[in-house]
């Protein structure tokens, strides 16, 4: 009995937080206008794609349709417009738990490690996102794959490298590339995890780039080898899955998206950099404590971290351009 209402215990503000998500979500979807931006990404493209799909089913087109992502979210919703119609609310409606879902177990997973109810809230600047609010409220494919982002994560957190961590985080990856092609960085973390094994707790890490780290890195290399040699074989499967895409469209994208969607951006480095910065605020009183020690004892390291950061701002243009893509957010 303690056990259960333990569990119950991590669970309840975990479901609140996802509850309070919900119930502004639907709000918006039942009674919000839609921003030009979202209505023609939602209308113009992914909407489409899902009827698309769900007029060709059961054996739809995935040579080219009107998403540059890979089809997992499109699929999975021309499936349930089978269930509630094709109708753009019903389909937001049904969308709508799968956001529900990333938000309740992120939270939970939140709950679960520290081991206070108070800590669901550090799901809360991600929940409050309006781009996790957005694609719970409207037909975008987002935080399907932000989903698909979670499992493989908590597969590696998890810090035991045994069959669940393989079999499943093979599933998550795969699923998670068969949804959105550009989360197959979620393939790296997979691996580090794989070489760590079973690492020590929270409290017990070195600090960074400090000589017991390294010794903690690097000792027992026939061991790592084996795990991360293992840690390939999980990853390959959605390695293929993207390799199979790819040859289908002859490109990243589908062949329709492939003159508008190329090449790279520069400066990308130094707005990721700033996005963290502003959102790590939320998360500053979690990580005070090893800053202050690092500051203390490693302060070299922040300091080469200050030389990366200035370079990655300074070198590449930052400035306000619409013909090089600089144009929304902090540009």
């Amino acid at each position: 009995m303690a056990d259960r209402s333990a569990t119950t215990r991590a669970w309840a503000p975990a479901w609140a937080l996802a509850a309070c998500f919900a119930v502004a979500a639907a709000a918006i979807i039942f009674f919000g206008a839609t921003p030009e931006r979202i209505r023609v990404d939602q209308n113009d493209y992914h909407l489409q794609a899902i009827r698309t799909f769900a007029q060709q089913w059961p054996r739809p087109d995935l040579h080219d349709y009107a998403s540059a992502t890979t089809p997992g979210y499109h699929l999975l919703m021309a499936g349930v417009s089978g269930l509630v119609g094709d109708g753009e609310r019903p389909l937001r409606l049904a969308s709508l738990l799968i956001s529900v879902s990333l938000v309740l177990l992120l939270a939970h997973w939140c709950v679960r490690r520290p081991g206070r109810a108070g800590a669901a809230l550090m799901a809360l600047p991600f929940a409050c996102s309006p781009y996790v609010l957005a694609s719970g409220a409207w037909l975008l494919p987002d935080n399907a794959a932000w989903l698909g982002v979670l499992a493989v994560l908590m597969f590696c957190w998890r810090g035991r490298v045994d069959g669940w961590f393989l079999a499943g985080g093979a599933a998550a990856l795969a699923a998670l590339v068969f949804t959105r092609q550009i989360h197959l960085w979620t393939a790296a973390p997979m691996l580090a995890a794989a070489w760590i094994g079973n690492g020590a707790s929270a409290d017990e890490r070195p600090l960074l780039l400090s000589r017991d780290e390294w010794r903690v890195l690097l000792t027992e290399p026939r061991a790592r080898l084996a795990r991360a040699a293992a840690g390939l074989v999980a990853v390959a499967p959605a390695l293929g899955l993207l390799a199979a895409f790819v040859s289908a469209w002859g490109g990243l994208v589908p062949p329709r998206f492939q003159t508008v969607l190329h090449g790279g951006n520069p400066a990308t480095p130094a707005f990721v950099l700033s996005l963290l910065a502003i959102y790590g605020l939320a998360l500053a009183p979690l990580l005070w404590d090893r800053l202050w020690t690092m500051t203390r004892e490693r302060p070299s390291v922040l300091l080469l971290a200050l030389i990366a950061g200035v370079a990655v701002a300074v070198i590449p243009a930052t400035t306000h351009s619409v013909a090089d893509g600089r144009w929304t957010g902090l540009w």
